[in-house]
């Protein structure tokens, strides 16, 4: 939509790709609106990260918390575990090309999913700009 790039932090909150979100990645205003997760829960996985922790477990990082976020996390567990994941299921690869005055801009967008121990190409999408 037109006009959306042009507030602050918006494409923070925003995505237009199915899954779930990754506590590794994800914006502090996103996790904070996870099932169970708030200002406190995503205040301690900004701090995490910040030390280059990670989150290996969901029910360990709830236990984590104060009493309060803790019984708040257990209490919607099921729904955080259907919305969140400690690692990337997916990742988005793009590639842009430009060419000529004035350029002639070509996209490759590729995105890469966990197969095994390995990452499979799941969808590929080129287009010109």
């Amino acid at each position: 939509m037109r006009g959306f790039d042009a507030l602050p932090g918006i494409d923070t909150l925003l995505s237009a790709e199915p899954g779930r979100v990754p506590l590794t990645h994800g914006a502090p205003a996103v996790l904070a609106a996870l099932p169970g997760l708030g200002p406190e829960a995503a205040a301690r996985l900004m701090e995490m990260r910040l030390r280059g922790d990670r989150v290996a477990e969901l029910a360990a990082f709830a236990g984590s918390l104060s009493p309060s976020g803790r019984e708040a996390a257990m209490r919607r567990f099921p729904e955080l575990v259907g919305a969140a994941v400690t690692e990337p299921e997916a990742w988005i690869v793009t590639g842009r090309g430009a060419v000529g005055t004035p350029p002639a801009v070509s996209v490759v967008e590729v995105r890469l999913a966990r197969a095994g121990d390995r990452a499979a190409v799941v969808r590929r999408r080129t287009w010109t700009e």
